[in-house]
């Protein structure tokens, strides 16, 4: 039946019926309110309008976000919900995104997006490993390792440091290491304890908690609070590479004669610091 309050509008009861009637069945009467009303309620359905009622959210969960780069063309992208046959966007690779253990003795290859855990007491030779991540507590000799985001070496750990130069190296909080050859690598980041000869290209961190040991180079440090620093440190930007500069001819009306040179400018970076040893320890606060 037409609504009262809307002219040349039907309710939903009667656009039902005319349905039933273009299909040849015959339409059920429509009960009377008082009896909907009582339906509704025996079947635990509230009948009052939902206008104005608070909505409670009890918990929202969103799906987990993976940062990911591609160990065939190192393209970084972002991937939402589960890690199933992950295709790279840009080189469109199948990509493997399991996580992998290595207990024991092992050699060969291995190629993922997810982690690689070499764990105590493993013995990893003549092998290739490319991951996101990839945390040493075992041995690796003759070995590639080549994260694509960092290296996490954790106490007793064993790797080539000649072959670390490139790499993000990240000492766990549970590390205790005293390393024997200069550490020579692309960032240096310390959460646990650290006593060596480090050589960052780009920067060192000292996070909260952490203690680092022996003679540091780098082109810049940062101290958190609570990190212990007890070290010769060598602290110099990188120099600044010589900027050409060439000058035209001057105006007609300055009356000199013409002059076309090639000037090189050179901009030299500040002179390096070299300090005495730093005994530094920062109490944490309240």
């Amino acid at each position: 039946m037409p609504r009262p309050d809307h002219n040349g509008m039907i309710d939903g009861y009667s656009s039902v019926q005319a349905i039933r009637r273009l299909d040849g069945k015959t339409p059920r009467p429509k009960p009377p309110d008082g009896e909907l009303s009582a339906v509704a309620t025996s079947a635990g359905v509230s009948t009052e309008p939902a206008v104005g009622r608070p909505v409670n959210v009890a918990h929202t969960a969103l799906p987990t976000r993976h940062d990911l780069i591609c160990y065939a063309c190192n393209y970084r992208f972002m991937v939402t919900g589960r890690l199933d046959k992950v295709l790279c966007p840009k080189c469109k690779t199948q990509l493997e995104t399991g996580d992998k253990h290595i207990d024991g003795t092992w050699s060969g290859t291995i190629q993922t997006v997810g982690r690689v855990f070499i764990n105590s007491g493993a013995v990893v030779s003549s092998a290739r490993i490319v991951a996101l991540d990839i945390r040493v507590a075992g041995m690796c000799r003759s070995t590639r390792l080549e994260p694509t985001r960092h290296l996490e070496l954790d106490s007793g750990a064993q790797v080539e440091l000649d072959k670390l130069s490139k790499l993000k190296i990240v000492i766990l909080e549970s590390a205790s290491l005293c390393l024997d050859e200069p550490l020579r690598c692309r960032t240096l980041e310390v959460f646990g304890e650290l006593q060596a000869e480090a050589r960052p290209s780009e920067q060192a961190v000292l996070h909260p908690a952490s203690t680092f040991r022996g003679t540091l180079h780098s082109p810049r440090l940062i101290v958190y609070e609570g990190a212990a620093l007890k070290a010769y440190l060598h602290i110099s930007p990188p120099r600044a590479a010589a900027v050409p500069v060439t000058v035209g001819n001057p105006p007609p009306e300055v009356g000199e004669p013409p002059v076309d040179a090639a000037i090189l400018q050179e901009c030299d970076a500040p002179p390096a610091v070299e300090l005495p040893p730093v005994d530094l320890a920062t109490s944490e606060g309240p």
